[in-house]
């Protein structure tokens, strides 16, 4: 384990470039139920919440009954947007292993949501090493806590590994990049890749403490990132052979 890195990812708006057609479904299912849709900047500011949580706050603003509210949960899980996984970033995932990188998933969807869409876009979920739905772990982002299970999960994979063996790839300053933050503030030292796809903009992840090589200009270069990272790792075994 000494020479691995769990590279986890947040799953909407990282591994999948979605965040608009998240926008999209929201006003269309408001739509539906006559009430008036949000604008993309209220979105950008609550995106990253429980979907849960971010309905009734969605619904409470704009005024819907309680029958509304339901009806808007219902079909935010009913409607899953045409979306096809991209194939490059696919070939990166499956890789990774091979180069003694594991890779984890912590998402803000409920376990049932979570297989139903990865089903649909053609993801197995299997190809990661760990999964963490809203439904195993009461702590959710921002709380730092969140990342207790997955570290937890690393220390019993055997060779001291902590949470230093840790990146995670978030697209949101104020739920991902904070959950980090906090994890640290309590002595989980997690790294943090910012992913700028539709939420928070290179600019500001740059005003909130990241630096150059901490971003990710777009979801297209996600797959750019990790094949580097193997190369990397492909450098770091030469020079080791060679010494």
């Amino acid at each position: 384990m000494r020479n691995r890195t769990i590279l986890c990812f947040d799953l909407d708006g990282v591994l999948l470039d979605n965040t608009l057609l998240g926008f999209l479904k929201v006003n269309q299912i408001l739509v539906e139920l006559k009430l008036p849709p949000v604008s993309p900047d209220f979105l950008r500011e609550h995106w990253g919440k429980k979907m849960d949580d971010l309905a009734d706050l969605i619904c409470h603003l704009q005024g819907a009954s309680k029958e509304q509210t339901a009806c808007f949960k219902k079909r935010e899980k009913e409607i899953h947007p045409d979306y096809v996984f991209d194939r490059g970033l696919l070939r990166a995932l499956v890789t990774l292993p091979q180069f003694g990188f594991l890779t984890a998933i912590i998402t803000s969807r409920e376990e049932m949501d979570f297989r139903k869409y990865t089903r649909k876009i053609g993801l197995n979920p299997g190809i990661f090493h760990y999964i963490q739905t809203t439904d195993d772990y009461p702590c959710h982002k921002p709380n730092g806590n969140v990342f207790i299970p997955l570290i937890n999960w690393a220390h019993d994979l055997g060779g001291g590994a902590t949470a230093e063996n840790i990146v995670y790839f978030g697209d949101t300053i104020k739920y991902d990049y904070r959950a980090v933050i906090n994890a640290r503030l309590q002595g989980r030292p997690i790294k943090f890749v910012g992913v700028c796809s539709g939420i928070n903009t290179y600019k500001e992840f740059r005003d909130a403490g990241l630096e150059e090589t901490e971003i990710i200009p777009s979801h297209d270069n996600l797959s750019f990132y990790l094949n580097r990272l193997i190369q990397e790792r492909v450098r770091e075994k030469k020079k080791q052979k060679v010494s």
